[in-house]
């Protein structure tokens, strides 16, 4: 196998010359279905094991809440509230500047190193003693995960073409969706490590989970490829290493794909003036309201499902193993919707139905009388907690829309910037003196939710439209793309 530092370098040519040579290089079918496999085999459970690790830290503090650990800290629910607040917080300030950052060091190095950063606080919060913190840890923990989902999803870019990304994106979110789903099974286990070595329950969650995201920051530094041309930046890996021939075939399915991908017509522009694109950009900002309104569910339920649970009657550890039916229909029908998305190519109809299944969940919560059966109750937040989640279709949706890996990369971190900003409010929708049911917080989420759907409805019209006007010769709002023949996904 050739050396890696052998390659050509695109960044020696010119965009045109590389595209046209990349344009003229032919391939069978069975070549690139074998590299495309070998790419899901070894890169795509990388990405999932990493946000694993993050969502195992960040989630585990419902399951910390049924060990006893706000007395212990001398905190109420209103301060758990606003710590949640501040991990969004971190991450909303840090999304942008991160993934400006990635693309000169480069995701081979940033990710891992993110991983090491946010490990280490997610371990000393092991041993926190008052509010102050708490709230301190949470703040530094979100502080030192942003931009990490935009990042990585930019990332898969470099790899996949448009239609690929669909499921890919969804198997990233679904690492996320397998700490949910194990994170009453781990805490399960390590509560019940309370009183050895001096160290409660809740606190030996926390450094055994940060612990175990140290490891993977240190694999991953060694292991995640750079991009199609260089391979791994630490160690060359068989898996990872490409033969001249079989970059050629990357790059060149990217280009066929989208010709901007590597040779952009905005290369002219400062990085300054592509955010400012971006953020004048008002396609953007509806994929972003969706965000803010639709996933307004998401904190509150994670969090106090536990909590909910337990009410009922039942014992720490069980309230812990009851709240994994919820993420396990999740990661099916998350999975069954991207592979439908897929299937149709369309990402607006998996969406708007998914946000549909949501809105019911959400309205059965607010509406079911008290004299029911506690089990009533629990189905229901099962039926709603695992319905599939339309966010990582919206995030293939909004990438696919983007023309140019500039724009592209910066639009998602924003999307994610509002994403995560959603969870600020929403950390205090759940309020103690709405407790155990939280009906007003249930009345307002499905409120948020149906304004959701009405935005996912009005994009659909909005991309159709803006592709009739390519069609008869009148552009589109960025101009250019007509002469590509590039059409906005619906």
């Amino acid at each position: 196998m050739a050396p890696n530092d052998a390659f050509e370098d695109p960044t020696e040519k010119s965009n045109s010359e590389f595209n046209k040579r990349l344009l003229e290089v032919s391939w069978h079918e069975d070549e690139e279905k074998h590299i495309v496999r070998r790419l899901d085999f070894y890169l795509i459970p990388l990405v999932m094991i990493m946000f694993f690790t993050l969502n195992l830290d960040r989630g585990n503090i419902s399951n910390a809440l049924t060990d006893n650990m706000m007395a212990d800290l001398n905190i109420n629910q209103e301060v758990v509230n606003t710590g949640n607040s501040l991990v969004f917080v971190g991450i909303v300030i840090g999304d942008i500047p991160a993934n400006l950052a990635i693309q000169k060091i480069g995701a081979d190095i940033w990710l891992p190193c993110q991983l090491l950063a946010w490990g280490l606080v997610a371990s000393f919060q092991a041993f926190i003693k008052n509010k102050a913190g708490f709230l301190a840890t949470r703040f530094l923990l979100g502080l030192c995960e942003s931009g990490f989902i935009p990042g990585t999803l930019w990332y898969l870019t470099r790899w996949y073409t448009k239609k690929e990304l669909g499921k890919r994106t969804v198997l990233f979110f679904i690492g996320s969706y397998m700490a949910n789903l194990l994170n009453g099974l781990i805490a399960y286990g390590l509560l019940r490590l309370g009183g050895k070595a001096n160290l409660t329950g809740w606190q030996w969650l926390f450094l055994v989970d940060g612990l175990a995201t140290l490891v993977v920051g240190i694999a991953t530094l060694f292991l995640l490829p750079r991009d199609p041309t260089r391979g791994n930046s630490i160690v060359k890996m068989p898996l990872s290493s490409f033969t001249q021939r079989e970059t050629d075939i990357l790059l060149g399915r990217i280009v066929r794909d989208n010709p901007y991908n590597t040779d952009p017509r905005d290369s002219h522009l400062s990085q300054l003036q592509i955010v400012i694109a971006v953020l004048t950009d008002w396609k953007v900002w509806m994929h972003c309201s969706m965000a803010l309104l639709g996933l307004e569910y998401s904190p509150p339920i994670g969090t106090y499902s536990p909590s909910i649970i337990k009410s009922f009657g039942y014992g720490t550890f069980n309230s812990n193993l009851l709240v994994m039916p919820n993420s396990a229909l999740l990661i099916i029908t998350t999975f069954a919707l991207a592979w439908w998305s897929d299937k149709i190519n369309s990402r607006s109809i998996p969406i708007i139905f998914a946000a549909i299944w949501l809105l019911i969940g959400l309205i059965v919560l607010d509406v079911l009388p008290h004299t029911k059966s506690h089990w009533y109750f629990y189905a229901f937040l099962v039926f709603t907690g695992g319905s599939p989640s339309w966010h990582p279709i919206n995030v293939a949706w909004l990438s696919a829309n983007q023309p140019t890996p500039r724009r592209r990369a910066i639009a998602v971190a924003l999307y994610m910037a509002m994403t995560n900003l959603s969870g600020v409010p929403a950390s205090h929708i759940f309020q103690a003196s709405d407790k155990p049911y939280y009906h007003k917080g249930f009345k307002i989420l499905f409120i948020m939710a149906a304004l959701a759907i009405a935005i996912m409805f009005a994009m659909r019209f909005a991309y159709q439209y803006l592709n009739k006007r390519i069609e008869d010769g009148k552009g589109s709002v960025e101009g250019g793309e007509v002469d590509r023949g590039f059409r906005y996904q619906l």
